[in-house]
């Protein structure tokens, strides 16, 4: 089973157990169009991996998220998953997230913010 690879993810699975970090310490581990983006992708491949039972949610360096990132909300159009800039990527990344069988389980250190 490859994992998919992303640039402001890191996606690991061992068949059972899968892990997904948000990779963006630089910015506390915002959330961009992009990365929320990402999440619903990478939402959609685990809900396709048949022996996975938990996810667990993990931000790199010294905060977890810091929440939205205030600079997407000066972007017009739309995001990369479909939705109005950011609003509605936050709200079709929060779908992903809820519609997953599996159970998640967030991993929280430092700033928990969104």
């Amino acid at each position: 089973m490859d994992t998919p690879s992303f640039e402001h993810l890191l996606v690991t699975c061992d068949g059972r157990r899968a892990t997904l970090t948000l990779n963006r310490p630089e910015a506390l581990n915002a959330l961009s169009n992009q990365t929320m983006a990402e999440i619903i992708a990478a939402a959609d491949w685990f809900d396709h991996q048949p022996d996975l039972r938990v996810v667990v949610v993990e931000g790199t360096g010294r905060a977890f998220c810091a929440g939205f990132d205030l600079g997407a909300f000066g972007d017009e159009g739309t995001s990369p998953a479909g939705g109005r800039v950011p609003g509605d990527t936050g709200r079709l990344m929060a779908e992903a997230l809820d519609r997953m069988a599996t159970v998640t389980i967030a991993r929280l250190h430092g700033h928990v913010v969104g």
